[in-house]
């Protein structure tokens, strides 16, 4: 009994020593793995939680505020809806709409109704340009046939790209536990998504119209695009817990930059401290930062097929697919 009990409390220490050295080791290889700023850029006065410039040349990591949080990230979120979206599907195929604006009210629509006719492209300038939740939740339901299985597919590029800070719930960014992304994460994520043309064109557009069985004239809500000059995208977002937030890209002489902030209150005045301040004091011979990852092209497959209206329940399969009145916001 006395040998036993002694092998018992032997095994149970090993145990605890083992799950201690497992976690340590985790959290060590988190850390380390984690990409730091270069060290050129000093502080800029800003009132975002969050925030990261990237130089898309070098891919080079220039600057950081809390790059790394995890935070709510507003339709920002719907960069990668996109993103999974060029990946996974064919832009100018067309689709029948499963979703109503009106199941929407009071958030940020493109106007869409059921049984409409609309392909791929024009669905992502509704997403894009008036940050269209029924355009998302459209996309998610054409491309991936309902919202959870696109949903896996965002996490899945995320991951793809060793993106370890961010995990979404659903395709528009509306709050939800468990929705998240980090400054660092979603700027990349957004200089991987401009690498495709059609997405850089849309993201650039400051208007479209789209015609189906109805017409939809689009406005891109993104205020960067209209104040900043040079800008060229490429999302804004905002909801109650997230703030405002923003992945913007700009173009000059020649050199296009990335930033990225959460948690603003001014969007528009951050983005352009930050940019203002790498355009006129870091001539490309001062960036020695960290190389950023996942710069590989964008790939293309077209394995989905179109659901018929039959097939279709109006309850949405995600917890946000109706949006509830208090989130109903960009």
């Amino acid at each position: 009994m006395v040998l036993a009990h002694a092998a018992t409390r032997a095994l149970a220490v090993v145990s605890v020593l083992a799950l201690l050295f497992i976690s340590t080791a985790g959290s060590v290889f988190a850390i380390e793995s984690l990409p730091e700023p270069a060290e050129a850029f000093p502080p800029v006065p800003i009132s975002a939680r969050a925030a990261v410039v990237l130089d898309d040349t070098s891919g080079q990591f220039v600057y950081g505020k809390n790059p790394h949080q995890r935070l709510a990230p507003a339709s920002i979120t719907k960069i990668v809806t996109a993103i999974v979206a060029l990946q996974h599907d064919d832009p100018n195929r067309v689709v029948t709409v499963h979703v109503d604006w009106w199941d929407l009210t009071d958030s940020t629509v493109m106007g869409l109704f059921r049984g409409e006719r609309l392909s791929i492209e024009d669905l992502l300038y509704g997403l894009m340009l008036p940050s269209g939740n029924d355009a998302a939740l459209a996309l998610a339901r054409a491309v991936a046939s309902s919202e959870t299985h696109f949903v896996e597919l965002m996490n899945e590029q995320a991951w793809t790209l060793g993106l370890r800070n961010t995990h979404f719930m659903n395709p528009h960014g509306l709050d939800e536990p468990g929705h998240y992304t980090s400054a660092y994460d979603i700027a990349m994520l957004a200089r991987y998504a401009m690498q495709h043309p059609l997405f850089a064109r849309i993201a650039a557009s400051k208007r479209a119209t789209v015609q189906g069985r109805g017409v939809y004239p689009l406005r891109n809500i993104n205020r960067f695009l209209q104040y900043y000059p040079g800008a060229d995208g490429v999302k804004n977002g905002y909801t109650d817990n997230a703030g405002q937030t923003l992945v913007g890209s700009a173009t000059r002489n020649g050199r296009r930059v990335f930033v990225a902030v959460m948690g603003s209150y001014n969007y528009v005045a951050d983005a352009q401290a930050l940019l203002d301040y790498y355009f006129d004091n870091l001539p490309s011979s001062a960036l020695t930062g960290r190389r950023a990852q996942g710069g590989d092209s964008l790939t293309l497959a077209y394995p989905r097929r179109e659901f018929r209206l039959s097939e279709w329940f109006d309850p949405a399969p995600s917890s946000t697919g109706l949006v509830p009145r208090h989130l109903r916001m960009q």
